[in-house]
């Protein structure tokens, strides 16, 4: 049983770190994106004006 343990938690660790290093560039894509979109908005504002 201790051994099936020493298997299991290492590969569960494993999935939560790269579950969470996965959210984290999500999140990080979108608010760049996000960010360059309104950049872009700005500019095409400006150059309009």
């Amino acid at each position: 049983l201790l051994r099936i343990y020493l298997y299991i938690l290492p590969l569960l660790a494993a999935r939560a770190v790269l579950g969470i290093i996965y959210t984290v560039l999500i999140h990080g894509i979108s608010g760049y994106s996000h960010c360059l979109a309104r950049l872009n908005l700005l500019r095409i504002y400006f150059v309009f004006n």
